[in-house]
């Protein structure tokens, strides 16, 4: 009998130590953005022929506190304040506790609480059946004009698609989830460079903790955010 060797996938959830802490660990309808990401990224553990593990990547002593309830998660520590640093330094850390080697990472970042349910799974879908990806990132489309310059204010993406079919256009989500092979975070990088979209509805990009007013906009919306 042939064993399969399951892929192995971690889930990086970055948590910085300043103002913005108290908005993922405050509660969202009962539940706070940062349990709600843990709760998120555990359903990669569904997806058939997938070893899964969560990492925290924080070193703030309120949120591994958060944290200390929740089953097999991992909180090796962080010393970087750049963001890719502090996700290479996680990938590999956790590789270092769990003796294996990933082949997949998720970053999640509970700045943004509301994510569909099958999400995941798609992700994961789209970037391991399609080896010339290196990343899968989530994605707005846009039909409006995208206006911008330094001197005169004009539509950019008119200007991109003069003579030809209008192209489409996309708004990254980066912070909702993207997902990259295991050379793109140990090169200090977040997204690699052939990248794959998973389009989304824009309600899914709405809500972004970053002050009390959008925090008292998530718990107003909370029961709305189903998929």
């Amino acid at each position: 009998m042939v064993q399969h060797v399951p892929i192995k996938v971690l889930s990086l959830i970055p948590v910085h130590s300043d103002e913005k802490r108290g908005l993922v660990l405050n509660p969202i309808n009962g539940k706070s953005a940062l349990a709600r990401t843990i709760e998120f990224a555990r359903t990669i553990e569904k997806i058939s022929g997938v070893e899964a593990h969560i990492c925290i990547v924080s070193s703030d002593p309120a949120v591994i506190e958060a944290c200390e309830n929740e089953s097999s998660i991992l909180i090796p520590g962080r010393t970087k304040d750049d963001l890719r640093e502090a996700l290479e330094e996680g990938l590999l850390n956790a590789e270092d506790m769990l003796s294996i080697r990933f082949d997949y990472a998720f970053v999640l970042e509970p700045t943004n609480p509301f994510r569909p349910k099958t999400l995941a799974a798609e992700a994961f879908d789209l970037i391991h059946n399609s080896p010339n990806l290196d990343s899968a990132v989530c994605a707005e489309c846009t039909h409006g004009r995208v206006w911008g310059g330094d001197n005169l204010v004009e539509p950019l993406n008119e200007q991109l698609s003069k003579n030809l079919n209008p192209p489409e256009f996309f708004f990254e989500m980066l912070g909702l989830l993207a997902v990259s092979r295991r050379h793109v975070i140990v090169s200090g990088h977040r997204v690699g460079n052939h990248v794959g979209l998973i389009v989304l509805d824009h309600k899914w990009r709405f809500i972004d903790l970053q002050d009390a007013s959008s925090f008292k906009l998530a718990e107003v919306l909370a029961p709305h955010f189903t998929d």
